[in-house]
Formats: C-alpha cells, structure tokens, sequence
C-alpha cells in the first residue's frame, strides 16, 4: 500500500474516532508533551502536508507539519460545515481537503 494511502486512512480513522466521540471534547493532554525533538518546522508552501521521523517512529512517533495553507483550509471547512454538528457533510468537507493534499 503507497505511504500516501496509509497517510489517509490514519487521519480518516482519527477524525473519525474523534467524529463518533459521545463527549463534546477530546483531551490530547499537555501541549508540553507534543514536541518536534529538536527538528526545524519545515518551510512548506501550498496544501501540504509533511510526515517525517525522528530515529524509531514505533518508539518516538511521527510528526506531522501542515502548512499554512493547510491549516487554514482545514479551519475554514471545520468552521463552516462542523460548528454545528458533525455529521456526514463535515466528514466529507474535512476528508476533501486532506484528499486534496500534497503529501
């Protein structure tokens, strides 16, 4: 399976877990513990989004860098079709965007 496909399927599966969630909040924790250990933010132009590592994903986990352009046409879409419910339009409006993307 292409890097790009795995890439989808696990944001769709987390927008969706966080999509069905009962309570109207979802708790990543502290903001302190989400560090990008010592890698630069890339300078990304676009719809991008970039996935790299650092040493051993399985131990250390990916990052993840959206660019601005990204970031905002996810706020945008987000704000206007899931403000008020998430449903099936939100779904596709968010899932568009990421299928939309340079990966």
């Amino acid at each position: 399976m292409a890097a790009p496909t795995l890439v989808f399927l696990a944001l769709s599966f987390l927008f969706l877990s966080l999509a069905h969630a009962e309570d109207g909040y979802f708790v990543v924790g502290a903001l302190s513990q989400y560090t990008t250990n010592g890698v630069a933010t890339p300078a990304l132009t676009g719809s991008t989004i970039e996935f790299t590592a650092v040493d051993d994903p399985a131990e250390h986990g990916l990052l993840v860098f959206l660019s601005p352009d990204m970031q905002s046409d996810l706020k945008s879409v987000m704000d206007s079709r899931c403000a008020i419910e998430i449903d099936t339009g939100c779904f596709q409006g968010v899932q568009d965007v990421l299928e939309a993307a340079t990966v």
